[in-house]
């Protein structure tokens, strides 16, 4: 079995929340897999570098999901909330990242499904101050 975790970063801005293309039409929230000697904050402000070219400060952390893969993975994700100066978003990087209505979230093919139809409910409801653990055990 292998064990992966992966972290990731919530950029909202309004009613939008960033976005990273990935491979087809599949989309993700920007982030990265852990590396060894990398703690959860280092390793999401590289990935967030990485996947748009912008310096962010790590937040709060709002999701813990647990997935159990049809492949023999075990992976745990982290996404916490991420900021960016605000003159950092003028200078859109086009790496195939963009900014998409949260209630518009379901049309797309976002990647982990089941982080989709929580966070718009959270959205909604204003919930940002305590983290939710989610588990999938489709691979998905």
């Amino acid at each position: 079995m292998l064990f992966e975790v992966f972290v990731g970063g919530l950029l909202i801005r309004g009613d939008k929340v960033l976005l990273k293309k990935s491979e087809g039409l599949k989309y993700t929230f920007p982030g990265k897999m852990l590396e060894q000697d990398e703690t959860l904050e280092t390793a999401l402000m590289s990935g967030i570098k990485r996947d748009t070219g912008w310096s962010c400060a790590v937040g709060s952390l709002s999701y813990v999901i647990e997935t159990f893969a049809r492949d023999d993975r075990h992976t745990l994700q982290f996404y916490f909330t991420v900021t960016v100066p605000n003159d950092t978003i003028s200078k859109i990087w086009s790496n195939g990242v963009t900014f998409v209505p949260i209630e518009e979230l379901g049309s797309f093919d976002v990647h982990p499904p089941v982080l989709v139809g929580k966070f718009i409910v959270d959205q909604r409801r204003g919930s940002r101050n305590s983290a939710a653990y989610l588990v999938s055990s489709s691979g998905d």
